[in-house]
């Protein structure tokens, strides 16, 4: 039985790169070497003629919660280098592409927004924080990308900028050239 579990682990340990061999023996000997001050301080603060032997237990609470910590941490990088390793996952590429993806509903929300707004205020509109048109495309693009907004979290000001270049862009690629004959 012993055999099979040393077969089993071994792959693991060949698997974890040396860094972090060397750096999780580096935690251990800071354990090592705090462990017999908090014992020392423990007892030092329960100076009394009985002995507690809780008191030094209690001191080693948060250095045993630190060393776990540390450990889940490493357990947690080493798994997501495993996963982009041996099954090609990479987690944050694939937030990138959400992101990016939220990114381009957002702004094509607001360019949607923004032609409902002209088609009901007229192309004259004005996007100032508190007109109906700026509250208009506002809410139309908190209603049409929900996802986006709580992702991303534009503020109003952020989507009135974009529509207002939306609009700048529109107004200039649809108005007419000047004709140079009189």
């Amino acid at each position: 039985m012993r055999l099979h579990i040393l077969q089993a682990v071994r792959p693991l340990a060949l698997s974890i790169p040396r860094g972090w061999i060397i750096f999780g023996l580096a935690i251990a000997c800071w354990a090592l070497v705090l462990t017999p001050f908090a014992f020392a301080q423990a007892l030092v603060e329960t100076a009394s003629s009985t002995v507690d032997f809780l008191a030094p237990l209690q001191a080693l609470v948060p250095i045993a919660a630190e060393i776990v910590l540390t450990v889940l941490g490493l357990a947690g990088l080493w798994l997501v280098k495993l996963l982009r390793d041996k099954w090609k996952i990479d987690l944050e590429a694939a937030y990138r592409a959400v992101e990016a993806r939220h990114r381009e509903a957002l702004h094509s929300a607001v360019a949607t927004g923004l032609g409902s707004a002209v088609s009901k205020y007229g192309s004259g509109l004005q996007l100032d924080v508190g007109s109906p048109a700026a509250a208009h495309v506002i809410q139309s693009v908190i209603d049409s990308v929900p996802d986006a907004v709580k992702t991303l979290k534009p503020t109003d000001n952020w989507i009135l900028k974009a529509a207002a270049a939306k609009q700048a862009e529109t107004t200039i690629l649809f108005s007419e050239p000047a004709s140079s004959n009189g």
